[in-house]
C-alpha cells in the first residue's frame, strides 16, 4: 500500500515539476527513437526540492524567497551522512527577511540547538554548517497545516524520502509527533536509518516554565550530546553533564563587544565576586541564598541571581533600615548589570558602564563600613579573628579599588560568622553555584 502510494505521488510530482520547470531533465533516446523524459539521479537536495514544491502548492505558491533560502540553509548541508535533526514545524513569525542567523537568534529552540551542538561536539560541529534541520511540517506552521489526511501522508512521505536520500549517520527525532512519524515510516518501509535517536522537543525545555527547569535543560543537552557522540569519529562517553555543571566551576563573564577596552578579565572576576559577597550580606542565616537564574529565568534574563518572592520581601524589609539600605540598592543594581547568555552553562555578559556608574554613586566609605558590619553580623570591630586590623579607609581611593577591598575584607569577615545563609543542595546537583 505504501509503495503504491509513493509511486503515484512521485509520478504526480514529476509531472507537475517538469511542467513548471522545477526539475532538471534529460532526454534519453530509446531504440525506437522515442523521447523519454527522465529525472536525474536522486539526491537529498532533489528530494528537498520535491518537498518544497509540494509544500508550495499547499500554500498556493506563496513561499517567499527569503523563507525558502533560510529553510534550505537550515536543511543543509546537502551532502550525505552527518547529523540530521527532525523537528515539528516552523514558527509562524520567523524574521526570514533578516537572514538565517537572525532566525536562529530570535528562536529559543534554534538557540538551544546551536549551543547544544557546540557543547556536545566539543566545538567540532556548527548547527548551520554541519547539521541538517528539517521539520515534519516544513513551510507549514500550525495555522496553515493541511487538514486532509491524504495530503498529510503525502507530505510526510516526502519528508522521509528526503531524509532517506540524505542517509544521515544519526537521525535525532525531537518531539512526540516526529518520533511517532518515524516509527510509522519504519513499520511501513524496508529502508532503515543507521542510528535513529529520540528526544523531547527543545521547546519543552526552553519555552515553558517547569518546577524542574534544570533537569529539562540537562535532558536536552544530554540528548544533543549523545547524537553528536554517535557520529563516526565522535568522542564517546563524554561526561558532558558533569563537566558543565560541576559546583566548582566559576561563572564565565564577558563584556559587551563595544566595551571590551574598559575592563580586564580579572576585573570582571572581581565584579562577579563583589556581587556574590554583597548578595550574601543582604540575607540572614534563616534564608536560602538566591540561585543562578538558570532554573527560573529564560535566556538573556537581566540578572545574575534569581530572586524568589521570599527574597524580594526580605530585601524590601531590609531596605527600610537606613543602615542596610545602601547594600540592598547596590545588590539590586549590580545584579541587573548581568545578562545570561547561555541555555546550559553559567555564562553571563556584564554591562560594565552600568557597573561603573553604580560604584561611583554608592561605593563610598559609609557603604564600606556597612558591608563590614553586615559581614561580621554585629557592630564592626577593630580586628578580625586573625588579629588583623580592619581598615575602613586607607586614604583616598577610587570606587573600583574600594570595591576590591570590600570584596577581600568582607569575605574574610564572612568566614568568621557562626551562622550564615546556605545554598540549595538540590539546585547544586546541576548548576554552577559558585
Amino acid at each position: 500500500m505504501e509503495e503504491s502510494t509513493d509511486q503515484q505521488l512521485a509520478a504526480q510530482l514529476e509531472h507537475l515539476a517538469i511542467e513548471n520547470g522545477a526539475l532538471q531533465t534529460r532526454t534519453i533516446n530509446s531504440p525506437q527513437s522515442t523521447e523519454v523524459k527522465a529525472q536525474l539521479p536522486r539526491t537529498y537536495e532533489q528530494a528537498f526540492d520535491d518537498l518544497e514544491f509540494f509544500a508550495g502548492k499547499l500554500r498556493g505558491n506563496n513561499i517567499f524567497t527569503d523563507e525558502s533560502d533560510c529553510t534550505r540553509k537550515l536543511a543543509g548541508p546537502f551532502s550525505r551522512g552527518g547529523l540530521l535533526i527532525l523537528l515539528l514545524e516552523p514558527r509562524w513569525n520567523h524574521p526570514w527577511v533578516e537572514g538565517v542567523e537572525a532566525v536562529i537568534e530570535s528562536c529559543a529552540t534554534l538557540q538551544a540547538l546551536e549551543e547544544g551542538v557546540e557543547i556536545g561536539s566539543r566545538g567540532t560541529l556548527n548547527l548551520l554548517n554541519d547539521v541538517s534541520l528539517i521539520d515534519l511540517w516544513p513551510f507549514l506552521h500550525s495555522q496553515i497545516r493541511p487538514e486532509d489526511e491524504s495530503t498529510k501522508q503525502k507530505l510526510q512521505s516526502l519528508v522521509f524520502t528526503a531524509i532517506e536520500a540524505k542517509e544521515p549517520d544519526v537521525l535525532l527525532c525531537m518531539g512526540f509527533e516526529a518520533q511517532q512519524a518515524h516509527k510509522t515510516r519504519k513499520a511501513n518501509s524496508s529502508y532503515r536509518l543507521r542510528c535513529p535517536l529520540y528526544a523531547k522537543h527543545p521547546s519543552h525545555s526552553v519555552n515553558y516554565e517547569h518546577t524542574q527547569n534544570i533537569l529539562k535543560r540537562s535532558e536536552l543537552l544530554h540528548a544533543i550530546s549523545k547524537a553528536c557522540q554517535s557520529l563516526p569519529g565522535g568522542m564517546r562517553n563524554q561526561n558532558i553533564r558533569g563537566q558543565l555543571n560541576s559546583t566548582s566551576n566559576p561563572p564565565k563573564v564577558d563584556q559587551f563587544d563595544d566595551e571590551k577596552h574598559l575592563f580586564k578579565k580579572e576585573d570582571l572576576e572581581c565584579i562577579t565576586q563583589f556581587l556574590k559577597i554583597i548578595m550574601k550580606l543582604c540575607f540572614g542565616p534563616h534564608l536560602i541564598l538566591p540561585r543562578s537564574n538558570i532554573d527560573k529565568s529564560r535566556y538573556r534574563a537581566q540578572s545574575r541571581y534569581y530572586l524568589e518572592e521570599s527574597h524580594e520581601q526580605y530585601l524590601d524589609k531590609l531596605e527600610e533600615s537606613q543602615e542596610s539600605k545602601a547594600v540592598v540598592v547596590v545588590f539590586r543594581e549590580m545584579n541587573s548589570c548581568f545578562q545570561r547568555i547561555s541555555w546550559f552553562q553559567n555564562r553571563y555578559r556584564v554591562d560594565v558602564v552600568q557597573v561603573s556608574q553604580c560604584l561611583q554613586k554608592h561605593c563610598n566609605s559609609e557603604f564600606e563600613k556597612t558591608c563590614y558590619m553586615l559581614a561580621k553580623d554585629e557592630d564592626i570591630q577593630s580586628e578580625d579573628s586573625s588579629g588583623n586590623e580592619v581598615k575602613l579607609e586607607i586614604g583616598p581611593v577610587d570606587a573600583f579599588r574600594r570595591m576590591e577591598r570590600i570584596t577581600r575584607q568582607a569575605n574574610r569577615l564572612w568566614q568568621d560568622r557562626k551562622f550564615y545563609p546556605v545554598s540549595n543542595g538540590i539546585y547544586q546537583r546541576f548548576a554552577d553555584e559558585d
